[in-house]
């Protein structure tokens, strides 16, 4: 019987043992959950005043926009940034060859999946461009 004892006991110490790192696990992972979704609420009114600015763009903006020989700062700035996100160059010759398919460029922002969007684009748009004013 004391033999049945301390076996059921050795087992009961492993369980145990393999509830607390299960535990510990669970915790991590909801702390990366909740971390996430805090994110996820900080970026959703900017995400929204994105979608907003784009559907008030027009083919006219962009014809403007690409007919700056040398553009403002913040021009060059947020375009570079756009180009970024939509994976093609940054030169101002290439943004002016994006923009000249005025519709084409539209529809790309328009239709642009951000949940696609791969954390390497994400961390140059980011790092580069997104944190800044």
């Amino acid at each position: 019987m004391n033999a049945d004892k301390a076996i059921a006991d050795e087992k009961e110490a492993v369980v145990s043992q393999e509830a607390a790192i299960v535990q510990k696990k669970s915790d991590e992972a909801r702390e990366i959950a909740d971390d996430a979704q805090a994110d996820l609420d900080a970026a959703k009114p900017e995400l929204e005043a994105a979608a907003k600015a784009l559907a008030l763009l027009d083919k006219d903006s962009i014809v403007e926009i690409k007919a700056f020989k040398t553009p403002p700062g913040g021009v060059v700035f947020v375009m570079e940034c756009v180009m970024i996100l939509l994976s093609e160059g940054i030169e101002w010759a290439n943004i002016k060859k994006v923009l000249g398919d005025t519709t084409g460029f539209l529809n790309k922002l328009k239709t642009y999946d951000v949940e696609k969007t791969s954390e390497k684009v994400w961390k140059k748009a980011r790092d580069k461009y997104i944190t800044k004013p």
